[in-house]
């Protein structure tokens, strides 16, 4: 996603800059709802942009105004290409910059899939989720019948159960299982306000960031990911 825009002179990003880089999390692996982005009010006057992946702070990506010559960005950004920790490069452009967002998020993708064997399979899971969007994109106006309200209610119900038993065996806290049981309990609620185009969209977001936040153990994911296959139409897949 090119663009040729560069910081105004008080160090703020134009707000085409501000979009490409909105549009670039949008499309990444992730979603842009996995992340939190910042602009303005950071702390060095010569930053202007600040990037946290929100299931983990470790991840920050932040550009940076180069007083250097021959480049107009500095990016701090952790992972780094070689190393765990944050390290600092020097960006030509915002074109260049923005290929360093790309591969930071590639970065966070590879920790991802090398630290559990369960990731690839959650993100088939979400795959299929937007596949099942777009086969409501043609008429997005359709709504939930009640037969198919009430069945997606008890696979939510079916889904906070199993959050109960990980909160149990205290592989979540009791705050993290009431944060999940409250975005059910939204989820549940939606089914008879959005249709169903905009409710998977909406529901697919709210799972990705619960299985992000709380996939804390090889059993953890296999029950949550197990339960959250069960939310796509047709029969529920087995436990």
């Amino acid at each position: 996603m090119a663009t040729n825009n560069e910081p105004s002179k008080n160090g703020v990003l134009r707000h085409t800059s501000r979009k490409a880089i909105i549009d670039l999390l949008s499309q990444s692996h992730f979603g842009v709802h996995a992340f939190e982005v910042k602009f303005d009010g950071l702390r060095n006057a010569d930053d202007v942009a600040q990037v946290v992946f929100a299931p983990n702070r470790h991840y920050t990506f932040l550009l940076r105004k180069s007083k250097a010559q021959g480049s107009r960005f500095q990016s701090y950004e952790c992972p780094g290409e070689e190393l765990s920790e944050q390290t600092a490069y020097s960006r030509h452009d915002m074109d260049m910059s923005l290929r360093a967002l790309t591969a930071w998020i590639g970065r966070i993708l590879e920790d991802y899939r090398q630290a559990s064997p369960f990731y690839d399979e959650f993100s088939e899971f979400r795959s299929k989720l937007m596949d099942e969007l777009s086969k409501h994109a043609a008429d997005p106006t359709i709504h939930f019948t009640q037969d198919e309200v009430r069945a997606m209610q008890e696979r939510l119900d079916a889904l906070g159960q199993r959050f109960d038993q990980l909160q149990q065996r205290n592989e979540i806290t009791e705050a993290q299982l009431a944060n999940v049981k409250q975005q059910l309990e939204a989820m549940k609620t939606d089914l008879n306000v959005f249709p169903k185009q905009t409710w998977y969209k909406t529901a697919g977001n709210k799972l990705v960031d619960i299985v992000f936040k709380y996939f804390g153990s090889e059993e953890g994911q296999k029950v949550i990911t197990s339960t959250a296959k069960a939310l796509l139409p047709g029969p529920p897949a087995a436990p």
